[in-house]
């Protein structure tokens, strides 16, 4: 599930992860398949609003939300800033029969790299029981000032 008409690449990402590309105004709650990708923040992304609201604890615990009184991603058990640059939230929700992937971050390189983490590494959160949710560093790697790939950190886990 992409985001708005201006971020039709947050739809191509969610495909590429093995999705179906939707528009967060085109979905509907009730025809979705038992594993729904939503990619864009929830400044951005409507869906993954409902689930990862902005400046609070989201759906299930979900403790990682985006703080927009520090630009940052905030660990809402702790209180703590995680970070306010080159980072993400991938997180896996329980939604009844469903599970939701939600993949976001706080710019559009960091949202690409979630897609990208979650194409790569998506698998063991999916396997996860219940809900389940990283917040990842990512940088670029170089090669002779070529950016030849990215590196993933994780700061943060849950629960």
């Amino acid at each position: 599930m992409g985001a708005g008409a201006a971020s039709i690449d947050a739809v191509g990402a969610a495909m590429a992860v093995g999705g179906l590309g939707v528009l967060d105004s085109e979905a509907n709650s009730t025809q979705l398949p038992p594993l729904v990708f939503s990619v864009g923040g929830p400044l951005a992304n409507r869906f993954t609003a409902v689930f990862n609201p902005v400046g609070r604890v989201g759906y299930g615990g979900l403790p990682f939300y985006y703080d927009p009184s520090v630009g940052g991603i905030r660990d809402g058990r702790t209180g703590a800033v995680l970070c306010v640059s080159s980072c993400f939230v991938v997180a896996k929700l329980q939604w009844g029969r469903r599970a939701v992937v939600l993949a976001w971050g706080l710019s559009g390189d960091d949202t690409r790299a979630a897609a990208a983490y979650v194409h790569y590494y998506g698998k063991e959160l999916l396997e996860e029981f219940g809900n389940a949710a990283v917040v990842v560093r990512w940088s670029w790697r170089y090669y002779q000032s070529y950016k030849i790939g990215i590196d993933f950190y994780t700061i943060a886990k849950w629960p």
